[in-house]
């Protein structure tokens, strides 16, 4: 390019008409930018106008200058935040090719862009940067971008930042749960070690970061101090434990007792837990026959979709057992008894009705029951998913209560319902297809009269 060629792509650059700079930025997404260029972008990330910097700001990313970088570097010390913050997203999605430019300015700027810069270089995670970091961590004096060493140490994962950080563990009691944090992502025997022996010094804030990094240490010590410590923990602190011992459990082989207390912790976070720490005591009592935890489980299902995966798997595991406490549940107007009735039907088709035919015979009468019970839900799918369990369970029953699913005032329950039913020559099956030969609704109408007209009783 030419110096009028440079003149050229200025001018369209400041124009006026923001639409004529976000075409410019766009025609350099696939072509190499001279330098000179990528100053003419980087100051349009001063810019008041956020098309014009979200523009720039993708042109810089996709671009392959090797020095944008470099060039974008004097903009974190902008005093507009808007600004800051781009030149930050564009050093960051750069990665390892930021790393250098980074380094340069680590020494340059107050504390305020040392801290940025650290962040930066934590988020992107190059262990090049790890000498100049824990040399920072050494000299500073100022908190925030002490705190911003140990947690950028901790990101690069710096084997060789365990021993300073720890330093740092007496200095002040804030810094304890960015300390332990960062000892938990970089990992190792030391790390472990130093976070199980300061474990009971530090606060219960302080404890959810130890707890969490001890759940992936694989360390055997750290299993057992845990499992001690469960037994006097209730709440969020006793959830997030029993969480990191699951994942102790099955990264190091080794057995959790299941005993009142753990059911106890498990039952709470069923009804109360975040999502993930139900995931995992799902996952952990999926072989467990417990009819309290099952019945809760059942309760929570199809609060999350995910969660109900999980769910939907331990019903499977557990089929008979999940069949013979459906009556219970559904007979109580659950809100979620259209979905149970589904995996009802889901877990049938799966085994032919295998798992229901274990069921005691007075189980399999409250089954049918509760079943009955619904053919007047207010929801029309629940009415059909009864009818055709009812059909295929408790034929019987299901007769029984023929003229309930005649008045049913959906359309296609009719239709379903005839559709089920058209093969049998029972007298109250014809009975009800008589019925329905008279109902105001022409396709419930017609059908019907075919049907009769099969059997030859059409008059």
């Amino acid at each position: 390019m030419g110096q009028q060629d440079f003149s050229r792509v200025k001018d369209l650059i400041n124009s006026d008409d923001v639409s004529v700079i976000k075409v410019t930025a766009e025609n350099f997404l696939l072509t190499e930018m001279p330098d000179q260029i990528v100053a003419f972008f980087a100051e349009k990330l001063l810019s008041s106008h956020y098309g014009i910097r979200d523009s720039v700001s993708n042109a810089l990313i996709l671009n392959k200058n090797q020095r944008i970088p470099e060039i974008v570097m004097q903009y974190i010390a902008s005093q507009n935040s808007y600004t800051r913050n781009l030149a930050g997203e564009i050093l960051l999605a750069k990665g390892d090719k930021s790393v250098d430019a980074l380094l340069n300015h680590l020494h340059k700027g107050d504390d305020d862009e040392k801290k940025f810069v650290i962040d930066i270089l934590g988020l992107i995670g190059n262990v090049k940067s790890e000498d100049a970091i824990i040399d920072l961590l050494n000299e500073s004096k100022e908190d925030n971008v002490l705190l911003a060493c140990i947690e950028a140490l901790g990101n690069i994962k710096s084997k060789k930042g365990i021993k300073p950080i720890i330093k740092m563990f007496d200095i002040d009691e804030l810094f304890h749960p960015t300390i332990m944090e960062a000892l938990g992502k970089i990992g190792g025997e030391e790390a472990a070690e130093f976070i199980l022996e300061n474990y009971s010094q530090v606060d219960d804030l302080t404890k959810f970061s130890i707890i969490e990094s001890l759940g992936t240490s694989k360390n055997k010590n750290a299993f057992y101090l845990l499992s001690e410590h469960l037994k006097s923990y209730s709440g969020p602190l006793a959830w997030a434990t029993l969480e990191a011992l699951i994942k102790l459990k099955k990264d190091l082989n080794l057995v959790l007792e299941y005993d009142e207390k753990l059911r106890a912790i498990i039952l709470d976070i069923l009804l109360e837990g975040d999502d993930r720490y139900k995931i995992a005591a799902i996952n952990f009592t999926k072989s467990f026959e417990d009819k309290e935890i099952l019945i809760t489980s059942m309760n929570i299902y199809g609060e999350n979709e995910e969660i109900d995966e999980k769910l939907r798997y331990n019903f499977f595991s557990n089929s008979e057992l999940f069949l013979s406490y459906i009556p219970e549940i559904i007979s109580a107007s659950s809100s979620n008894i259209k979905l149970l009735l589904q995996t009802v039907k889901d877990i049938i088709a799966n085994d032919g009705g295998e798992s229901y035919l274990k069921l005691s015979e007075l189980n399999r009468n409250n089954f049918a029951n509760a079943l009955a019970s619904n053919l007047r839900n207010h929801d029309e799918e629940v009415r059909m998913l009864c009818v055709e369990l009812l059909f295929f369970l408790s034929p019987e029953t299901a007769l029984m209560f023929l003229d309930t699913m005649v008045e049913d005032d959906s359309l296609w329950n009719k239709l379903r319902l005839m559709e089920i039913i058209r093969e049998s020559s029972d007298k109250r099956i014809i009975t009800t297809i008589q019925k329905l030969a008279d109902d105001p609704e022409e396709m419930v109408k017609e059908t019907a009269e075919q049907i009769l007209n099969v059997y030859g009783l059409l008059q």
